[in-house]
């Protein structure tokens, strides 16, 4: 059998249909016009395994087909030889003894690696997690921790006067702590306006924290005496968020530096 494929009669130029060839035997062997429809059926039908119906149409086609009988010759022995064949003459090779325990360890070792890698990935997690918590306590802190506010001046003669005031929540009461700090005038204390008239509430040359709610009522704090930088702590009878303005003022109630809420 030659093995190369074959598609029967073609129409030549002029439309007439001709006969291939193949060789046989140093010659050429003409095929006939029904050849590709049998042309692959010499192996079944050399083996048997063609059905009843097309076996028959096949052996009539042989008859007047030159090729298919040539291929058939080519296959003749081939239902001999696989006769022949004793199909317990394969043995299969058993395997090495060494193969389960080669199996046995690497399935152990692909085992603890996925155990370490879930182990790794779990404490990834968890770290992240925990990060997350402290970074959540740390910005709810923050929230409700101390806010510092920078006072602005509102009075030229305080434009040399730096304070700072911080916040912090208190149930219903908020605690202030003011830091003060700046340029002395030639008594010793901060510059102030004037000298207070004699019905002034403060006393002479002090300052005083006032806190303004958003009601407009007046909250005064207490004070302190000008003369070098101030650390000054109290409290205002409101939360935080009823709290309008803060205030630093002299001695006669006039305000120096604020700050508004």
């Amino acid at each position: 059998m030659t093995g190369q494929q074959y598609q029967g009669a073609q129409p030549d130029e002029g439309g007439q249909p001709y006969e291939d060839t193949q060789p046989y035997a140093g010659r050429q062997v003409s095929a006939g016009l029904e050849h590709h429809r049998f042309a692959f059926d010499d192996a079944a039908y050399v083996l048997g395994s063609l059905e009843p119906a097309d076996r028959s149409a096949y052996e009539e086609h042989l008859a007047q087909c030159p090729l298919c009988r040539w291929q058939v010759a080519e296959l003749s022995d081939l239902q001999g030889v696989l006769g022949r064949a004793d199909p317990m003459a394969w043995v299969p090779e058993p395997p090495p003894q060494t193969l389960l325990p080669r199996l046995i360890r690497r399935v152990r070792s692909e085992q603890r690696t996925r155990r370490w890698r879930t182990s790794l990935v779990a404490a990834a997690a968890a770290c992240v997690l925990t990060l997350l918590a402290v970074l959540g306590v740390v910005a709810v802190q923050r929230a409700d921790g101390p806010k510092p506010y920078s006072f602005v001046a509102v009075s030229a003669h305080a434009s040399q006067v730096q304070a700072k005031v911080t916040l912090t929540d208190a149930k219903e009461r908020t605690q202030l702590r003011v830091v003060c700090h700046g340029k002395y005038d030639s008594s010793g204390g901060y510059p102030t306006t004037s000298a207070p008239p004699s019905d002034q509430p403060f006393d002479t040359g002090n300052y005083h924290v006032i806190v303004i709610n958003r009601a407009g009522v007046r909250f005064d704090g207490g004070g302190w005496t000008p003369g070098g930088d101030v650390i000054y702590s109290t409290s205002a009878p409101w939360p935080e968020r009823a709290i309008s303005k803060i205030q630093i003022v002299d001695a006669q109630g006039v305000p120096l530096l604020q700050v508004v809420l």
